[in-house]
C-alpha cells in the first residue's frame, strides 16, 4: 500500500491506522527424559516405521525437515557421525528442499 501512495495510485495508506495486534510467544517446554524415553520404547515395541527418525530427533536435536532430508552417503555409523547439508519443507504441493550457505552442520 506504501507503494501505491508513492505512486499517487492511493492517497492514503489505510493499513498504517490498523493496530497491530501484540506477538504473544509461548515458551516451547521440551519433554522430559522419561516421557521421550517411554514414548522410544512403545514405539519400538510397536515396530512403528517412524521410530529410527523419531530416535534420532530425540538423540540429536535435529530439526524434522533435516531428518526427512538426511541421505545415507551423509551418515556414518561406525564413526557415529552424520553431516547434515539441506532441510526439506513442506509446501502447499509437496516438500521442497530449504539450502543455505550456513546449513551444513556434522553431528
Amino acid at each position: 500500500m506504501d507503494h501505491a501512495v508513492q505512486v499517487e495510485l492511493a492517497y492514503r495508506n489505510p493499513v498504517s491506522l490498523v493496530k497491530r495486534p501484540p506477538l504473544v510467544r509461548k515458551e516451547l517446554v521440551p519433554p522430559d527424559v522419561p516421557v521421550v524415553r517411554q514414548a522410544l520404547e512403545l514405539l519400538k515395541t510397536a515396530g512403528d516405521y517412524l521410530y529410527p527418525c523419531i530416535r534420532l530427533l530425540a538423540y540429536t536435536g535435529l530439526r524434522r525437515g533435516e531428518v526427512v532430508a538426511l541421505q545415507w552417503d551423509k551418515v556414518n555409523l561406525e564413526a557415529g557421525r552424520l553431516v547434515v547439508e539441506a532441510s526439506l519443507a513442506r509446501t502447499r504441493e509437496r516438500l521442497t528442499p530449504r539450502l543455505s550457505m550456513y546449513s551444513l552442520n556434522t553431528c
